[in-house]
């Protein structure tokens, strides 16, 4: 009778972390990949809208033209200023004359002070001076977003870095309508009733 064949004992299982482990390292890859995605789209979006904010000479000539199509003449603008040079500048304009105005609350000392802080002199004075500076090659450092009203052309947002020192501007425009020239503290918003009377 022949002998029975020796029995070879089945392989022991593995362990349970064994086969989870492929799965779980496949899972931290597909993490890993989808955020390093995610960090890239964000630095690409990031990348888009700074170039579509950055201050330009043609940005700058098409908000000059938008704002001498519309043709307004009579406006109090508020302009709040933070970072390195902080300030808050009200002005009132009528008929394109500067007839008031206020620095941190106190009237300027003369009123051709205040012209930088009016749309035209935003526009025809400070952002052309800012452009220079970019412009110029081997001068400081400078970065300048602006953000332009898209109907009327005035500068609602400025940021400006130079030597990384940052100022940003925040501009508030009230039209003053025809029918309260004549008595602009009749229906004034409340940004400008913080002028003094005239």
């Amino acid at each position: 009778m022949p002998e029975p064949l020796p029995t070879i004992p089945p392989p022991p299982p593995p362990p349970p972390d064994a086969a989870v482990r492929p799965l779980a390292r496949l899972w931290f890859y597909w993490l890993v990949g989808l955020l390093v995605l995610a960090c890239v789209a964000l630095v690409v979006a990031l990348n888009i809208l700074s170039e579509q904010q950055r201050l330009t000479r043609e940005k700058l000539d098409a908000a000059r033209l938008r704002w001498r199509e519309a043709r307004i003449t009579d406006y109090d603008i508020d302009v709040r200023v933070s970072g390195s040079a902080p300030g808050h500048y009200q002005v009132r304009v009528r008929g394109g004359q500067i007839i008031q105005g206020t620095m941190n609350g106190r009237p300027f000392e003369e009123l051709r002070l205040a012209f930088p802080w009016t749309v035209t002199g935003m526009l025809e004075e400070v952002l052309v001076r800012e452009l220079e500076n970019l412009e110029r090659p081997g001068g400081q450092r400078c970065f300048s977003m602006v953000e332009f009203d898209a109907k009327l052309g005035y500068p609602r947002k400025y940021l400006h870095t130079i030597d990384q020192r940052t100022t940003s501007w925040e501009v508030r425009l009230m039209i003053v309508p025809p029918e309260s020239k004549a008595t602009p503290t009749a229906a004034t918003p409340a940004a400008s009733d913080a002028l003094p009377s005239p």
